[in-house]
């Protein structure tokens, strides 16, 4: 039988990914023994999530750099028309080892399920940072020293995972909408919860670009401020590019206002208080456990 190109494609996508995944350190080494060796990927925040707050060492491996990445080509019309400005967005996580080999974690939010993950928020791993970054150009990215993880209580495997559970929770169910709820705004909030939460961490070293980051982290300016001045480099670019999305946000929070809970918009500052204040409930529920 004969079969169409796009599904070889998507077949050896799948294949491939999953075998990356498998043997990833991360898989293999981490946590060994590890449920991560038999899954098939890509898999949803929640799986990983559930999986992480049951392996106890978790918590002891530093996430030692956090990045965005997006795409440098789109045959998305929208795309297109804002040169990139609107391109699919994901975070790269950097997984140091006790031996001190680095694995890498990509976090996806997709416009639709993932047939095989059930989620539109999918996890997948690799040993190869570049194989999770071709055909994409440098959006951010915060980085420190390791001997920086333990003086300034860096993010560990288990904190982040922990973080992808409370967007799964927020967004699992939730539409994915073109100009609210995507994956650059995904993006910038699991970026921008960990710089604020892991702040001193991230200023011992030296983030990328560093002026607006820096700016950032020591509390001198907002999340989406940032974001649009790491995405645009054009000092006027900003400027519309700012007021553009503080404009169509506050217009998602008027609309939404009598809303409550997860289906309610709010300011990306805001919206990030409310993400860290769920992390601590969180963890202080993990804490009563133990």
């Amino acid at each position: 039988m004969a079969h169409s190109t796009d599904g070889n494609q998507a077949l050896f996508s799948h294949t491939h990914t999953t075998q990356a995944s498998q043997s990833s350190a991360l898989a293999r080494d981490a946590l060994a023994p590890s449920e991560l060796v038999a899954l098939s990927y890509p898999i949803s925040y929640l799986t990983f999530s559930q999986i992480i707050a049951n392996e106890p060492k978790a918590a002891t491996i530093p996430v030692s750099c956090v990045e965005i990445y997006k795409l440098r080509w789109s045959t998305i019309p929208i795309v297109q028309a804002t040169t990139g400005f609107l391109g699919h967005q994901y975070v790269i996580a950097t997984v140091t080892l006790a031996d001190g080999r680095n694995t890498y974690i990509k976090a996806d939010y997709l416009v639709e399920d993932h047939p095989c993950a059930s989620s539109r928020l999918i996890i997948t791993f690799n040993d190869d940072h570049n194989a999770l970054t071709r055909d994409t150009h440098l959006i951010s990215r915060i980085v420190s020293p390791l001997e920086c993880y333990q003086a300034f209580r860096g993010p560990s495997l288990a904190a982040f995972a922990t973080l992808l559970g409370i967007a799964d929770t927020r967004l699992g169910t939730r539409p994915y909408r073109v100009l609210g709820r995507n994956c650059l705004w995904m993006s910038d909030i699991l970026f921008y919860t960990l710089a604020r939460r892991y702040a001193d961490h991230w200023l011992a070293g030296n983030p990328t670009p560093a002026a607006p980051l820096r700016r950032y982290l020591r509390g001198q300016a907002g999340a989406l401020e940032t974001a649009v001045a790491c995405t645009l480099t054009r000092r006027t670019a900003r400027s519309c590019g700012w007021w553009t999305a503080y404009v169509l946000r506050w217009a998602h929070v008027l609309c939404t206002a009598t809303q409550t809970g997860a289906d309610r918009y709010l300011m990306y500052d805001d919206e990030i208080v409310d993400w860290m204040l769920e992390w601590d409930e969180a963890q202080a529920g993990a804490d009563s456990v133990v």
